[in-house]
């Protein structure tokens, strides 16, 4: 009985013994699993930031293009105003100027037919103390 039960204890002994290896197998294994699993984590999460750093300046940049084209779209509407009000005053001075230059023609024609009727009246007079 007792070589049976020291049988029976070297049997669980053994038994035991390779359980106990085969569970610090698979604790080494899930440590080794977590430690993978922190390791991705955390270049995930270091990728992610950079992600968002990125996304970031990309959103600031568009932002800043933004109000750029924000401040050349006013610009050009003044300057589309501006060109309007200059076009109005040019076409304004033009016909100022063919107003005044259509009185002018008008004077040097009348002075012109004033200088013809001089001449022709003095011409045509009767010349006195030649008779």
């Amino acid at each position: 009985f007792s070589l049976l039960l020291s049988l029976v204890g070297s049997l669980t002994l053994g038994a035991v013994s390779r359980v106990s290896a085969a569970f610090d197998r698979v604790c080494q294994a899930k440590l080794a699993l977590l430690k993978d699993i922190e390791d991705r984590s955390r270049e995930i999460d270091e990728q992610s930031r950079e992600i968002k750093e990125q996304f970031d300046r990309r959103l600031k940049e568009l932002d800043n293009r933004s109000r750029d084209l924000k401040y050349r779209v006013t610009r050009l509407a003044q300057l589309e105003q501006q060109h309007q009000s200059l076009s109005a005053q040019g076409r304004e001075l033009s016909l100022r100027s063919m107003a005044e230059l259509e009185v002018l023609e008008a004077e040097e024609q009348a002075e012109e037919q004033a200088r013809e009727q001089a001449v022709e009246a003095s011409t045509s007079a009767p010349v006195s103390g030649f008779d």
